[in-house]
């Protein structure tokens, strides 16, 4: 048996010795180690032993801060991108009565959606500030909203894209 000098965990394999490094140790500093001492059967008995959850707990405060940064800079960034997208498709509709050509067909049906771009932040900054209220949850909820908002933003922006730049080939092959 190894026992961490921070926190007094007992693991049984140098492996093992990652899962208080990573999720039970309390302590700021680095886990370090020392082989156990032997202990009659009668201390063993009255130690008490860590669950999963203890273990779970001594980082709580670690995946609720980094969970809300992560909420928070996700949703900075998709309002920023849509805000963006829709500067991008006002430029083309201001320039679009100068060109001698319409634009093409994909072009409009964008322009005319452009105020979805601004409504599309309403429900990200929603469950933003939906998971800062709620309580601490597990890291893999961040994750899922990072997923969930990039995959919707390159949904959004590749279409952008191609209605921005349609204008300019046409151009192009005018000239």
């Amino acid at each position: 048996m190894i026992e961490c000098r921070n926190c007094g965990l007992r693991v049984r394999s140098s492996a093992a010795m990652l899962l208080c490094s990573v999720l039970g140790c309390n302590s700021d500093a680095p886990s370090t180690f020392n082989p156990a001492r032997q202990r009659s059967s009668l201390s063993l008995n009255v130690q008490r032993q860590r669950s999963p959850v203890t273990i779970r707990t001594g980082n709580s405060q670690k995946h609720m801060h980094t969970n809300r940064v992560t909420h928070l800079l996700v949703t900075l960034t998709f309002t920023f991108a849509c805000f963006s997208l829709w500067a991008m498709l006002m430029a083309v509709g201001n320039l679009s009565p100068h060109w001698p050509l319409t634009p093409p067909a994909f072009t409009r049906l964008c322009l005319s959606l452009r105020p979805f771009l601004l409504v599309l932040p309403v429900p990200v900054l929603a469950y933003c500030v939906f998971a800062l209220i709620r309580k601490p949850s597990t890291p893999q909820a961040g994750t899922a909203f990072i997923a969930w908002t990039m995959t919707a933003l390159c949904l959004v922006f590749f279409p952008v894209l191609m209605a921005v730049f349609l204008p300019c080939f046409q151009l192009l092959e005018t000239r």
